[in-house]
């Protein structure tokens, strides 16, 4: 079980909530842009032979981190809330690092259905990619200390606190 004080993991889940906000936010841009819905008329290669091949490997690609990402948020950030907080500011800084890549990661999977959409791919095609990324922000929202115990939280291992 962790040892950090609550207003430690307070104050760390509050500055999360910012980049967490700011990268979907981000989300939401791509597709507004990539379905030029704020007036933005962006050009589209229409003759890529290989738009399949193209799409294939994005999905792999995609796939690959939301492994990553759930490997960070239920593998790493769980054992890092269980660790004893001996030296508890080395702790919240890695707690926040494997954070910021849950969501680094989590937009990534947008920007591959923005690409997409930019190389000809349909609405079709692109939504998938929108709708994963979006899933997986959801999967790293960071919570207080309070909801630790309840499904998704934090240290959610299915083993309970202790």
């Amino acid at each position: 079980m962790h040892q950090f004080g609550p207003s430690e993991l307070k104050a760390l889940y509050r500055f999360l909530r910012v980049p967490y906000f700011v990268l979907l936010g981000a989300v939401a841009a791509y597709w507004l842009v990539a379905e030029g819905a704020l007036g933005i008329t962006l050009p589209r290669i229409d003759q890529i032979e290989n738009l399949s091949t193209i799409k294939l490997i994005l999905v792999l690609v995609a796939l690959a981190d939301a492994v990553v990402v759930v490997y960070f948020r239920y593998s790493r950030i769980a054992s890092l809330l269980r660790q004893p907080a001996s030296n508890s500011a080395h702790l919240l800084g890695r707690l926040r690092a494997d954070y910021l890549v849950c969501f680094v990661v989590s937009n990534a999977v947008a920007v591959y259905g923005f690409a997409l959409r930019l190389l000809g791919g349909s609405r079709e095609d692109a939504l998938p990619f929108f709708v994963g990324a979006v899933v997986l922000f959801m999967l790293c929202y960071p919570r207080s200390p309070e909801s630790t115990s309840t499904p998704g939280g934090p240290i959610d291992t299915g083993q309970g606190l202790g």
